[in-house]
């Protein structure tokens, strides 16, 4: 079972060194799939219904794949000021009314990462983008571990204390009071955009004496 795992992990590891912008986008529309397959399990419905409940996602996925293919300066930073004006729009003028307010947050967050994002590209010509999709690999799984611990640790710790709550837009199978999915991936957005203020910091050398 060690070596099986082992022998998975060194298989990704090189197709991501080696065709990084596919893996991702393959990656996201799965972890959308998973998203609506989880959904449907935590209220059995119509596919229809369970499309009708989670369509808002792909506002972030198509785009976000876009980006991934065609990775250019211009398009990191009209994202960005999309999603973070559709933030503010959604969260405090309720427009527009066919998307639900839930994702206020989302889009905002994935505004300012989208911004931030561009300004280290063009500040220090990298960006947690362009490293992404240089295939590094330390860096892709960091964050992937690091959110998905993270999250799950603090999303858990947070249950019996309730000290925060979340309108969760659609039916999500939980675990002891927590939405699984949002433990496992609701914390992506937020890391990103914290860490995209601390990674110029990663990029500057010390001044010579």
């Amino acid at each position: 079972m060690a070596n099986l795992l082992n022998t998975l992990i060194d298989d990704i590891e090189f197709e991501y060194e080696h065709h990084p912008r596919l893996l991702m986008c393959i990656a996201i529309i799965l972890t959308y799939l998973l998203m609506a397959v989880q959904s449907y399990f935590a209220l059995p419905r119509s596919p229809l219904s369970v499309f009708l409940d989670t369509w808002e996602m792909l506002i972030f996925v198509i785009p976000l794949c876009f980006i991934i293919l065609r990775l250019k300066v211009r398009n990191i930073l009209f994202f960005g000021i999309f999603y973070f004006i559709l933030g503010f729009f959604i969260g405090f003028l309720r427009l527009p009314s066919f998307i639900k307010i839930e994702y206020a947050t989302i889009s905002f967050l994935v505004g300012i990462w989208f911004i931030g994002d561009w300004y280290n590209y063009k500040r220090f010509k990298k960006s947690l983008f362009s490293e992404l999709l240089r295939g590094n690999y330390y860096l892709a799984f960091g964050l992937l571990l690091s959110t998905v611990v993270l999250g799950s640790i603090i999303e858990f710790l947070n249950a019996p204390s309730a000290l925060w709550w979340y309108r969760w837009p659609f039916p999500s199978i939980e675990v002891m009071g927590v939405p699984v999915f949002l433990a496992a991936f609701g914390w992506f957005p937020w890391i990103f955009a914290m860490f995209v203020f601390l990674y110029p910091f990663a990029l500057k050398r010390p001044k010579k004496l």
